[in-house]
């Protein structure tokens, strides 16, 4: 995975027509889902490894970033960040404010589709023919979670400029998954005969 991400952030490549732009890789820090406990979301740790790589980039730089790509970047995450808070609401009361917390949440992929554009204009990459790459390593090491992130990245990072790649022990994964189902479906079965 390392060795793919240093590939790709280190070329740019032709696509089969062309007459476009070559394409250029931003590749985020690799996330290790084995980390991974009931506290934890893929989206705020991939949230978290684009703020602290920008950061980065911003402290290395000092000055050189302009103030407005900066000031645009960070608006963005904040707003990413107050909807992603905004998923696990609980509607105990219907408030207005409730109601428009909901609607945050419910437009999330659209701002960190935003958010992913902001991030390549500023790390310099430009938007228009360049992917923003995330890399998850060891999905099978965290069957627990696994479902769960896997949704939560169909949900909302199915993004034009986002790449996701994952590695898996697909057999491993496969057989904790079936062990991990079958388990909690054992009475069920039983009392079918299956």
């Amino acid at each position: 995975m390392r060795s793919l991400a240093k590939h790709l952030s280190s070329e740019e490549y032709q696509t089969t027509d062309p007459k476009t732009p070559k394409v250029k890789f931003c590749c985020l820090p690799i996330v290790d889902p084995s980390h991974f406990d009931n506290n934890d979301s893929i989206l705020l740790t991939v949230i978290t490894n684009m703020f602290s790589e920008a950061k980065r980039r911003m402290n290395e730089a000092k000055n050189e970033f302009d103030t407005f790509g900066r000031e645009n970047l960070l608006n963005q995450f904040e707003k990413v960040f107050k909807s992603l808070s905004s998923i696990n609401l609980e509607l105990s009361s219907h408030t207005l404010e409730t109601l428009n917390r909901k609607s945050d949440a419910e437009d999330l992929s659209n701002k960190i589709k935003q958010l992913v554009d902001e991030y390549l204009k500023f790390t310099g990459y430009g938007k228009d023919n360049s992917k923003l790459v995330l890399l998850i390593d060891d999905l099978d090491m965290s069957v627990s979670y696994a479902p769960d992130m896997l949704e939560q990245l169909r949900k909302y990072l199915e993004i034009d400029n986002l790449i996701i790649l994952m590695s898996a022990n697909l057999g491993q994964l496969t057989n904790e998954m079936r062990e991990k189902y079958s388990s909690a479906f054992k009475n069920t079965l039983k009392d079918s005969n299956q």
